[in-house]
């Protein structure tokens, strides 16, 4: 039986590069303890958010309905892969935060964290439409090839270059978080990556 190919970036990639924003966010913005633990909250839900435009993606098995609404009105890599569309949802997102805070500001970046950083590694892998609302044409790097072992290797290589980072700024709980995230999630990434390759394109 040959099965469709999702041809996009595996969730686990997604997280591990949106863990690593918000451990660089808290070096240089020093959140409390509960804001760190809101920003780890958001990461895992909002890191594959702006795959709700393909049928095929984990966050759109999960949420059928929502992907549908979304898909009628974008494509796979398309508004929701903008940085502009994802700040405006970011904006929106934060307004809850106005009930507890007046930094209404840091709740944006936070949210934002994981968005962006979706939207951008897509963009070093293929093409996506960077520029809308300018232009809905796609642009890409094509740096890696998504749901491929260079995938992996590429978000890897960050984490090491991270770690090394972090280890030389004597940032030990950023390294910790990192360490620990990375290696609770590479059972995870061998059975992903071993699916993909398993499935007959």
């Amino acid at each position: 039986m040959v099965v469709e190919e999702y041809r996009g970036m595996m969730f686990v990639s997604h997280f591990l590069t949106s863990v690593l924003g918000l451990l660089f966010f808290n070096i240089f913005f020093e959140l409390s303890g509960p804001e760190f633990l809101a920003g780890i909250i958001l990461t895992s839900l909002l890191a594959g958010l702006p795959d709700l435009d393909s049928q095929h993606s984990r966050i759109s098995r999960k949420h059928k309905k929502t992907s549908w609404l979304v898909r009628r009105f974008t494509k796979h890599r398309g508004a929701l892969h903008s940085p502009f569309v994802l700040l405006v949802l970011a904006c929106f997102l934060a307004l809850p935060s106005l009930l507890f805070t007046d930094d209404i500001v840091k709740w944006v970046l936070l949210i934002s964290i994981p968005l962006q950083l979706h939207a951008f590694t897509d963009f070093l892998a293929e093409k996506t439409s960077i520029l809308y609302p300018l232009t809905r044409k796609k642009f890409g790097l094509g740096v890696f090839r998504t749901g491929s072992r260079s995938e992996k290797f590429f978000v890897d290589f960050l984490i090491i270059l991270s770690l090394g980072f972090f280890l030389y700024l004597d940032k030990w709980f950023e390294l910790t978080i990192l360490l620990l995230t990375w290696l609770l999630t590479l059972p995870k990434q061998k059975f992903v990556f071993s699916k993909r390759k398993s499935i007959k394109k």
